[in-house]
């Protein structure tokens, strides 16, 4: 990752009409909203809609609900975070560069998780407190009855 010097960072300039003295004050920060939800308009007006109801009732939205909007956002709010600071090229090459491996890494989780599944399968609860796999003519309790058992400690 590249170093930037504190010269190279006084000449950097925000695009949108902001300059960096803006990211530090309440009014440069509303302006910079109203700036991010037009662009969002522009992008998916559904988008926008949803995050200004959200923001109009948040406690109106449940907590996956929550999730779901901020992963929905997240690709809008990368690329106008890259267009404001002007790394959009940049971002772009990093973003290709990372789909060139996404099949690699779909394969390497997919192998990782049926390896897990596996392993989970296998092998019974070890735990002394739980018992969740019983054997025929054991006192073990079943799944739905599991509760924790006596300490034996004390």
């Amino acid at each position: 990752m590249p170093v930037v010097s504190s010269t190279e960072a006084a000449s950097m300039q925000l695009q949108f009409g902001f300059e960096f003295a803006d990211l530090y004050s309440r009014q440069g920060l509303a302006r910079l909203d109203e700036r991010f939800l037009a662009f969002l308009e522009e992008a998916n007006p559904v988008w926008r809609e949803k995050l200004s109801a959200a923001r109009a009732n948040p406690e109106s939205l449940k907590e996956l609900e929550k999730s779901t909007l901020l992963l929905a956002l997240a690709p809008y709010v990368e690329d106008f975070l890259a267009q404001l600071f002007g790394i959009a090229a940049e971002v772009k090459v990093l973003a290709s560069r990372h789909s060139v491996l996404a099949p690699l890494y779909a394969a390497k989780r997919n192998f990782v998780q049926r390896k897990a599944i596996n392993k989970i399968r296998e092998r019974p609860s070890r735990s002394p407190r739980f018992r969740r796999h019983s054997k025929p003519g054991s006192t073990a309790r079943s799944p739905k009855s599991c509760t924790p058992t006596a300490s034996k400690s004390g």
